[in-house]
């Protein structure tokens, strides 16, 4: 699993930054980009939810960031991104049906190869939905892991935004 310390793994994600101007090549959703390119400058906080709209992830994980943002950015998060093992039509859709487009950017994991990379992977087959990636989230300054929460399973605390929002606090202070 990736550490304190860690580069991020260079792999291609599907990727929109919050508020992206949608007729911009760089934000075409169909377009991989580079997973450390992504998040090689700057203060990046990455939360990681195992479904897009399930329950938990859309009225609780989701939700808290959305509700944080703006506090999110005062302590100096540049990057606010909402990361899953779904194709980027679904993310996209996700976002957008939360109204946090313009909050916070999202990325889709379509074949868990940052989640298999960072050690975030988790095989969700006997539910039907493969493999995804833990819930966590994760504070990233210019390329390099600060900060790693992971849940146990079933769980929203060390990963939820007002947890998190401290832990930036602590970071950047």
């Amino acid at each position: 699993m990736s550490s304190i310390g860690h580069r991020i793994p260079d792999v291609p994600v599907w990727a929109r930054a919050a508020s992206a101007d949608t007729s911009d090549p760089q934000t075409n959703p169909t377009q991989a980009v580079s997973s450390r390119g992504l998040w090689a400058r700057g203060v990046h906080l990455v939360f990681g939810v195992p479904a897009a709209f399930s329950p938990q992830c859309q009225t609780q994980h989701l939700s808290g960031y959305v509700e944080q943002a703006e506090n999110l950015h005062q302590a100096g998060v540049d990057g606010l991104w909402c990361l899953a093992v779904n194709d980027p039509f679904v993310m996209s859709a996700w976002v957008a049906s939360c109204r946090a487009s313009d909050r916070l950017g999202w990325v889709a994991d379509a074949n868990a190869e940052l989640s298999r990379a960072l050690g975030l992977d988790l095989c969700l087959a006997p539910l039907g939905m493969g493999t995804r990636c833990k819930r966590f989230a994760m504070l990233i300054r210019d390329g390099q892991v600060l900060h790693l929460a992971v849940e146990p399973p079933g769980q929203l605390m060390v990963s939820a935004a007002p947890y998190m929002l401290s832990a930036v606090r602590s970071y950047l202070a």
